[in-house]
């Protein structure tokens, strides 16, 4: 299934389960593509929920190109396609820079369709600045036009991934390249994003599920989330085994966590 932007861009999803039942939409990271979910969107399925995935413009079968590869255009992007499929109730769940965009979703139009957010392995700062050492590996303001691009050349997993996953995803990826140079821009607008003033002033449950061996952030800022930002609306929880994909790497575990917090 597709639907236009109203910028007039073509972007591919899949709506699975009974409309008008709970929604839950699943948004994949940098170079992800929506065949990342099919196991959890089976899950959530089963269980009687509506589950949306996508891909995002200039990713997997959506239309490729050089215009609106910033942050707020994506989170535009998921406006459309609530409005497109009448999601007025959904929990959003999205993977490193998929949380990104639902932070500048919630900035943008606030949480009136909104009842949950689960992010994964996210900071909500990706550059390291005098007043923040969780960024990114040792990325900065200076460096960053040249050390962007470590983010797709380290290797981001911990655990071996299934390998009938792993063929999927390669196989869809040889249908659908992803274009790591022309999609940069995006990249590099998703890494200069501030979003801790989001963060603090959720109101609504946000879990923030983070890869204990993950290659990004390391375990000091996992520590700073569980103390700074452990409260009445956000829950933190680390799975221990994982690296920057946990929703591949651990699978089951990634579910039953999702599946707790959702069903709370």
């Amino acid at each position: 299934m597709q639907l236009m932007t109203n910028d007039k861009l073509r972007l591919v999803y899949n709506d699975t389960g009974k409309v008008g039942q709970p929604t839950i939409i699943l948004i994949a990271g940098y170079s992800g593509i929506k065949e990342e979910w099919l196991l959890i969107q089976k899950k959530l399925t089963t269980q009687g929920w509506r589950v949306i995935t996508f891909d995002c413009r200039n990713h997997g079968a959506s239309s490729h190109g050089a215009t609106g590869l910033r942050i707020s255009r994506l989170a535009m992007d998921l406006a459309n396609l609530m409005q497109k499929l009448s999601v007025t109730s959904a929990i959003l769940l999205g993977h490193s820079m998929g949380a990104s965009i639902i932070w500048s979703y919630i900035s943008l139009f606030g949480t009136a369709k909104i009842i949950k957010i689960i992010t994964i392995d996210q900071s909500p700062k990706a550059l390291n600045t005098d007043d923040w050492h969780f960024g990114a590996f040792d990325i900065t303001y200076k460096n960053l036009a040249l050390k962007a691009d470590m983010i797709l050349t380290t290797s981001l997993t911990a655990q071996r991934v299934d390998e009938t996953m792993w063929d999927l995803l390669k196989e869809r990826h040889r249908c659908h390249p992803f274009n790591q140079q022309q999609t940069h821009p995006l990249l590099e607008n998703h890494l200069v994003q501030d979003w801790r003033d989001v963060v603090m002033t959720i109101k609504i449950p946000h879990l923030m599920l983070l890869g204990g061996k993950s290659m990004i952030w390391g375990n000091k800022f996992n520590q700073y989330c569980q103390e700074k930002y452990q409260n009445n609306s956000t829950q933190v929880i680390i799975l221990k085994e994982s690296g920057h994909l946990p929703h591949l790497e651990e699978p089951l575990n990634f579910m039953a966590q999702v599946i707790a917090f959702i069903n709370e």
